[in-house]
């Protein structure tokens, strides 16, 4: 299946100064989602996502990188990280900041990432947020699957 991650998901995973419990669950499904051994799962990755993710605050952290980079290298390894191109949803993301109804305060990341989502030609089986009322609309009418449960 391909999973794509919001960042919350990073911070979580990675910054010790992030809420325990969110921690304890970002890598209980990062194991079980993302074990070689266990799992045929992509991860799929945004670009916002990761420019969101990897501010100047988490590339400082030396232990933090030091995981980052060893987990998805796993993954590149075993070809089962894979990246998706934004730039066709970067303007329409922009634009419904003003001429949308939905007045939801979105991050434009957030707002990308649920354009992407709604594309057909791209195939997501899943996404991981901790801000699940972000997505949960999209995830309902495109059938993918809002994790964690």
């Amino acid at each position: 299946m391909r999973i794509c991650v919001d960042s919350g998901f990073f911070f979580s995973l990675y910054d010790p100064r992030d809420e325990k419990e969110r921690q304890v669950e970002a890598q209980r499904f990062f194991r079980e989602y993302f074990d070689l051994r266990r799992s045929n799962n992509y991860l799929v990755l945004v670009w916002p996502v990761l420019y969101e993710s990897l501010n100047t605050r988490f590339v400082k952290n030396n232990r933090v990188m030091e995981s980052f980079r060893r987990d998805l290298y796993s993954l590149v390894k075993a070809n089962r990280l894979m990246f998706l191109n934004d730039v066709k949803y970067r303007l329409e993301a922009y634009n419904t900041l003003t001429t949308s109804d939905d007045l939801r305060p979105l991050s434009l990341v957030d707002r990308v990432l649920r354009l992407m989502l709604q594309d057909k030609t791209i195939q997501i089986g899943a996404i991981f947020t901790f801000n699940q009322s972000d997505f949960s609309d999209v995830c309902k009418q495109k059938n993918i699957q809002l994790l964690p449960q």
